[in-house]
């Protein structure tokens, strides 16, 4: 088992060598056990190189989709308060300019509901707005979103679905989604420190995090802070 531990070592050495990847930590378990952990490469490459560590913090990124957003709408399935098949529309308030066919919250989670991949909602945003009427312009957005196909008809791995069903979540609960899922998904699950980090608290910057990337619209490199900039 331990050469296995090695060249699984090796592989990820080789892809920091090779340029595909700054730096990454393994770890594995094994009958609820931490048998083997290595961290390799950097964390970050600008504006100075840090060195890669075993405590380094990830952003988990587009993993927020199965992690949180997937497991809190089953949450809610569970306990009665959504259905599949409904559509997402009976949930949440849309607006006048909203489509006439509504997708499913099963059309939703399987990235079949017609709906574009991404949108750049966060250019037409005023940012001297306070954040809760960000938040809402973002959603009105979305419910004016033309569909490009008919739910059900095509597969499209979309951002934009996935925003629907954060507030879907927010509304059928009344909790912010970011508590909702440290409540019954993290603190459930005893999953340590994994959680949302919410604009203006951000964590303390003392802790070693793994960078994002090099943000042209922010100017400057991400360190624990959201990527997505609709987010």
């Amino acid at each position: 088992m331990r050469e296995s531990f090695q060249q699984a070592l090796q592989l990820l050495t080789e892809g920091v060598e090779a340029g595909y990847f700054p730096g990454a930590v393994l770890a594995v378990g094994y009958q609820g056990h931490l048998v083997f952990e290595a961290a390799v490469g950097h964390a970050a490459l600008i504006p100075v190189e840090r060195r890669m560590t075993l405590d380094t913090v990830f952003d988990l990124a587009s993993l927020t989709k199965p992690i949180a957003t997937t497991t809190a709408v089953m949450r809610l399935l569970d306990a009665g308060q959504v259905r599949l098949d409904a559509p997402i529309h009976a949930y949440v308030p849309a607006d006048g300019g909203a489509e006439e066919v509504s997708p499913t919250v099963r059309q939703l989670l399987s990235h079949c509901g017609g709906l574009p991949a991404w949108q750049p909602y966060y250019r037409a945003l005023d940012p001297a707005l306070p954040q809760a009427a960000r938040r809402r312009a973002v959603y009105d957005a979305v419910y004016r979103e033309p569909l490009i196909a008919p739910p059900a008809t095509t597969v499209r791995y979309s951002d934009v679905g996935f925003i629907l069903l954060g507030e879907l979540v927010e509304t059928v609960t009344g909790v912010g989604f970011d508590e909702f899922c440290r409540q019954e998904i993290f603190q459930a699950l005893q999953l340590g420190e994994m959680g949302f980090v919410r604009l203006g608290r951000l964590w303390p910057m003392g802790r070693p995090y793994a960078s994002t990337e090099d943000c042209p619209w922010r100017g400057r490199v991400l360190d624990g802070e959201v990527h997505d900039e609709n987010a």
